[in-house]
């Protein structure tokens, strides 16, 4: 005779519902670990975007406005009115571009360049626009600044420290130009940061002397 106790059990269903309950617990941590890992680097990675953003953007502009070209014109009676002009949130300035249709024979390639805030077309918010054009007004190109939705610019007057406004009719050119940016980045805008410094325009203090020199 067979002996019942030699028989193999076989699995129960308890059994089974338990070892797939345990094995969803395990695969649902490991789950909530591997996400909240994935989520920390998409983070990282967002911030990391709008600080180079932010810093490129700041650097590049810097060097235009460093190479600010004292250019002027006399409009009536020797009045001598300077190609530099800018409010709160924009600032439109003559420097060098690199372009082959703002080069010339006499004198660098120069160009007039533009940098100001407006509101998207597609009701996204703000965003900051570059417009380039030679000195005969021909466009050389004329982009938005993806990223950056904020620009706050201020103007140091030699006798009246930082000022708002930089009218073209002043006499010389500002001793700096202070920057600063808001920069936001990710799918909802969720990281935002703000960028700032100051630029010394060398091409300031030859502007001074030749106005008085005139």
């Amino acid at each position: 005779m067979r002996d019942s106790t030699a028989q193999r059990k076989g699995v129960t269903l308890f059994e089974l519902l338990a070892v797939i309950f345990i094995l969803g617990i395990v695969f649902s941590i490991a789950y909530r670990g591997a996400r909240k890992g994935i989520d920390s680097f998409q983070e990282r990675r967002i911030r990391f975007e709008v600080w180079n953003t932010g810093r490129t953007f700041l650097w590049r502009m810097a060097r235009e406005l460093r190479c600010t070209f004292p250019a002027s014109f006399e409009e009536g009676e020797g009045r001598r009115v300077n190609l530099l002009e800018g409010s709160g949130d924009r600032i439109r300035f003559v420097s060098t571009v690199s372009s082959p249709r703002a080069l010339k024979p006499d004198r660098p390639a120069l160009g007039q360049i533009e940098y100001f805030i407006q509101r998207r077309t597609d009701g996204g918010g703000q965003v900051l626009r570059k417009r380039v054009q030679t000195l005969e007004k021909s466009i050389v190109s004329d982009r938005l600044e993806e990223g950056i939705v904020g620009l706050r610019l201020l103007y140091w007057h030699p006798d009246g420290g930082w000022v708002g406004e930089w009218g073209s009719n002043m006499r010389s050119l500002p001793r700096s130009v202070k920057v600063t940016i808001e920069v936001k980045g990710g799918k909802q805008n969720t990281q935002k940061r703000f960028f700032s410094t100051v630029v010394h325009l060398p091409a300031s203090r030859r502007n001074e002397w030749y106005s008085e020199s005139k």
